[in-house]
C-alpha cells in the first residue's frame, strides 16, 4: 500500500490559535502561563500556574448540550483544516483525556439542585463517545466517528486506529482526520494535584531540578492520506504497549516504553541510528523523565540523538499532548530545526536534551514522537521525511 502521509495539520494552545503561531512561539522559547484562579475558583485554596489560552470561552452550552471549552477548541482546529484540505471521503477519529469535564460538574450540580441546568439526559452526550458527533463540522464522513480515551496517550492511539483504517481501505481515495482536544477544568487540575504531579518550582522537562508538570490545554488535528505529493512526512511505524502496573506512575524501568519504541522502529524498517530527533513525552516529573531517559538510552545509546520536550512551554495538554508532539516532530524534519526544552538548563544522565536555544538537525531522515498515559499506556510513532 501507499505510505500514509500527513497532508494537513492544525493546532491551538497557549501559544496561539494556529499551528504556525504555535511553532513560532516554540522556536522563540515562549512559556505563557497564568493563574488558574483567573479562570476558575482556586482548588482547596491553591493558586496554581497553568498554560492557559487566555481568550478561550469556557461557558458550558445548552446547544449542543454539555459542550464547552473542549468543544470550542475542537471546532476551531477542524474548521481551520476544513477550509483547506478536507474532502467528504474522510474517516474521523477523535481523542481526549477528560472531554467536557466541566459538563460533568454541571451535571452533578444539577442533580444536587444547586443550579437550574438541562436534564441529565441532555448533558450525557458530552461525557461519552458521542462527544465527537457534536464536535464534528457539518460534513459527510465515511467512517466513524471513533473517539478514544486512553489518558494522555489518547491522540496517538487515535492516530494508530486512523492509519490502520486507511490500510484496510488501500487503493481508495479515502483519507482520515485525527483530532484531539482537552481544556483546563477543575477536574483535570485537581486530579493532577492529588496525584502529586504538579510543579511547585516550575516545570523543566528532563532537568534534575524539575519537580512536576505544568498543566496546559490545547487541540491538534492531522489529516492523513496516501498522496505522494506535498511536504508532509509519512507515518512509517507505530508501536503500542501497556505497563499494566501502577494506575498513575510509569514503570521505573520503562520496559514497555522501550518495547513500544523498538516496535515502531521495526515497523518503520529503520535502525535506531537513523532517528535524528526524539520528541519525548517529557512531562517534567521525576518519575516520567527518569524512566523515559532509561528507555531512550537503552534504545539509542547514551546521548546519541537529540531529545526535546515542549511541555515546559505549552504545558501538558493531556489528550492532545501526543498529537502536538507529532506535529513538532514533523515540522522539525521539514525545517531541519528542533525547539529547545525550555526552560530546562540541565539534563538527566543518558539523554542529549536540546537546551537553551533551538538546534539545527545534522540530518533529517526520521523522527520519533512519544506519548504515555496513566495506566501505563505507551505509544511511539516514527515519521520519515520522504522529501
Amino acid at each position: 500500500m501507499n505510505p500514509v502521509r500527513i497532508i494537513g495539520r492544525e493546532a491551538a494552545c497557549n501559544l496561539g490559535w494556529n499551528w504556525d503561531d504555535v511553532w513560532a512561539g516554540l522556536l522563540r522559547g515562549e512559556a505563557r502561563v497564568a493563574s488558574f484562579s483567573s479562570i476558575r475558583q482556586p482548588i482547596s485554596g491553591l493558586d496554581l500556574q497553568v498554560a492557559m489560552i487566555p481568550d478561550l470561552d469556557r461557558e458550558v452550552l445548552d446547544d449542543p448540550p454539555g459542550a464547552g471549552a473542549t468543544f470550542r477548541l475542537t471546532r476551531a482546529v477542524l474548521r481551520s483544516l476544513e477550509s483547506g484540505t478536507i474532502a467528504t471521503k474522510t474517516r474521523l477519529f477523535g481523542a481526549s483525556n477528560h472531554g467536557e469535564s466541566d459538563a460533568l460538574i454541571e451535571l452533578v450540580r444539577a442533580a444536587d439542585g444547586a443550579i437550574n441546568r438541562p436534564h441529565a439526559d441532555a448533558l450525557l452526550p458530552a461525557m461519552a463517545s458521542d462527544l465527537v458527533r457534536i464536535h464534528a463540522p457539518d460534513a459527510m464522513y465515511l467512517g466513524g466517528p471513533v473517539w478514544v480515551y486512553s489518558a494522555c496517550s489518547s491522540s496517538l492511539h487515535a492516530l494508530a486506529l486512523a492509519v490502520a483504517s486507511l490500510a484496510e481501505a488501500q487503493g481508495s481515495e479515502e483519507t482520515a482526520l485525527v483530532v484531539a482536544a482537552d481544556a483546563l477544568s477543575p477536574l483535570a487540575v485537581a486530579g493532577f494535584y492529588r496525584a502529586g504531579a504538579i510543579a511547585r518550582r516550575g516545570c523543566a522537562p528532563f532537568d534534575p531540578v524539575s519537580d512536576g508538570l505544568l498543566i496546559g490545554e490545547g487541540a491538534g488535528a492531522i489529516h492523513l492520506g496516501s498522496s505522494t505529493g506535498g511536504s508532509g512526512a509519512t507515518i512509517a511505524g507505530i508501536g503500542m504497549t501497556c505497563d499494566a502496573g501502577h494506575p498513575t506512575l510509569p514503570d521505573p524501568e520503562a520496559t514497555q516504553l522501550e518495547r513500544a519504541i523498538r516496535k515502531a522502529l521495526t515497523r518503520a524498517n529503520i535502525d535506531a541510528a537513523e532517528v535524528d530527533l526524539v520528541v519525548a513525552h517529557g512531562t517534567g516529573t521525576a518519575a516520567n523523565d527518569r524512566a523515559e531517559a532509561k528507555a531512550l538510552e537503552r534504545v539509542f545509546g547514551q546521548g546519541t540523538v537529540p531529545v526535546t520536550s515542549i511541555k515546559g512551554m505549552v504545558g501538558h495538554c493531556m489528550g492532545a499532548a501526543g498529537i502536538l508532539n507529532l506535529l513538532v516532530a514533523e515540522r522539525a524534519l521539514v525545517e531541519g530545526i528542533a525547539p529547545a526544552a525550555i526552560p530546562s538548563r540541565d539534563a538527566v544522565a543518558g539523554v542529549d536534551v536540546v537546551l537553551g536555544s533551538p538546534r539545527c538537525l545534522e540530518r533529517r531522515r526520521s523522527a520519533l514522537a512519544l506519548a504515555a498515559g496513566f495506566g501505563g499506556n505507551n505509544v511511539a510513532v516514527v515519521l520519515k521525511n520522504e522529501n
